[in-house]
Formats: structure tokens, C-alpha cells, sequence
């Protein structure tokens, strides 16, 4: 009987100390595994005392070109001065490295906390930081990464559920009655996909950062 083995089985803590000091860090302490739901992220320290995060991708999800290009939005952001945290390059400029099979990037520990939707400074700030990047998004394309269009945010959010067994030949049109009127609307508002910018496609409460003081939330929030 086969079994399936995890894409991370083989990502001990020994392989994640000797992927980061592979780029010239050294790390006195043990990582400690963060929580992430698709990749493995781990918080490092090197004998300077610099937190860092290093995320490991999962294999087969993303290409390098699609990550590359993730890299280099967020370098175009930074130096747009808009409140990211970008991935440490190298010597090289490299940000993609490899390391035993595996692809991980290196970023600075930023310190903070989860912006408050019913504060109105937190919705201010946060206001002000995703309309920059969008600005700033809004300048250039993606060539190799996925688009969030009418078919990928609900043709095939339909599919999934339309193919569960769970369902009975009258929920199945049902759905498929509300779903295509959904749709029908969504054309007739005007959907205008050449007007495609480029976002942060998970943009939500756990992947942004706030300042640990509120008086600086009005400067320092980070996604």
C-alpha cells in the first residue's frame, strides 16, 4: 500500500538552520514554526540579534516566475515607500533562493499587532496603506501571476460545489439558479477585466501589522 508523503516531511529544524546559513547568516537558536496555511514559515534569529521570517513554498503550488514576480512588487512598493515588508536580496539581488529541493525567501520580523476594524484610526490607516498599493499596482502587469477574474472567483467556486455529492438533484438547481443570476449581474455592472490591477490577493486581517503604539498607527501600519 502506497502512501502520500508530505512536500514538508523532510523540512526538519537541522534543513531550515542550514537553508538560511546557506546565505551567510548564522543562527545561534533552534526556529520556531509560525503558523501558515499553505507554506512553512519559521522565526529566526541571527548572532546579530536580527529577527528574521523565512518562508518556505510549498513545491508545485506557485513558479518561480509567479513568485519572483510577488518579490519584485513588493521591492516596487518599498521603494515607493509604501509600508511592506519586502524579502531580503542578496549580493546579487536574488530574493529566491533554494536549498535541498526546497524554495524559501528570508524577510525582517516586523513587531505589531492587528489593526481593530471598529477603530476609526485603524480604518484610516489601513485606508490610506492598500490605496497606495494600489497606486502603485495600478502602474504595471503581472505577466506570469493568476488573475482574480469573473471565472476564477465564481465559475469555479460553482464547479466545486456543483461536483459534491452532498447535493440533491433539486439543490443542484437551486444553486445553479442563484449562481447564474449572480453572474448575469456581475456582467451587466459593467465587470471590466482589462482594467485589472495588480493587489494583494490575501489581503486580510492576519496579514497585516499595526504599530504596538496607537498614536503611530496612523504611519505604521504594514501589510
Amino acid at each position: 500500500m502506497e502512501t502520500s508523503i508530505h512536500p514538508f516531511a523532510r523540512l526538519e529544524p537541522a534543513r531550515v538552520v542550514a537553508a538560511v546559513e546557506s546565505l551567510g547568516f548564522w543562527l545561534p537558536g533552534e526556529p520556531f514554526a509560525l503558523n501558515s496555511y499553505e507554506n512553512r514559515v519559521y522565526l529566526v534569529h541571527d548572532d546579530e540579534r536580527r529577527r528574521w521570517v523565512v518562508k518556505f513554498y510549498r513545491p508545485g503550488r506557485w513558479s518561480d516566475a509567479q513568485i519572483q514576480e510577488e518579490h519584485d512588487f513588493l521591492a516596487e512598493l518599498e521603494a515607493a515607500d509604501v509600508a511592506v515588508a519586502a524579502p531580503w536580496r542578496d549580493e546579487q539581488g536574488v530574493s529566491l533562493h533554494r536549498a535541498e529541493g526546497f524554495r524559501f525567501a528570508l524577510y525582517p520580523q516586523l513587531p505589531g499587532q492587528a489593526p481593530e476594524l471598529e477603530n476609526p484610526a485603524h480604518l484610516f490607516a489601513l485606508g490610506e496603506v492598500i490605496g497606495a498599493m494600489h497606486a502603485v499596482g495600478e502602474s504595471g502587469r503581472f505577466a506570469h501571476r493568476r488573475t482574480l477574474n469573473l471565472d476564477d472567483m465564481l465559475a469555479e467556486a460553482c464547479d466545486g460545489v456543483l461536483s459534491s455529492p452532498w447535493l440533491d438533484q433539486r439543490q443542484r438547481r437551486a444553486y445553479t439558479r442563484v449562481t447564474d443570476s449572480l453572474r448575469s449581474a456581475l456582467v451587466d455592472r459593467g465587470w471590466a477585466p482589462e482594467r485589472s490591477i495588480r493587489v494583494h490577493g490575501d489581503c486580510h486581517l492576519g496579514n497585516m501589522l499595526g504599530a504596538t503604539r496607537p498614536s503611530a498607527w496612523w504611519t505604521s501600519t504594514i501589510v
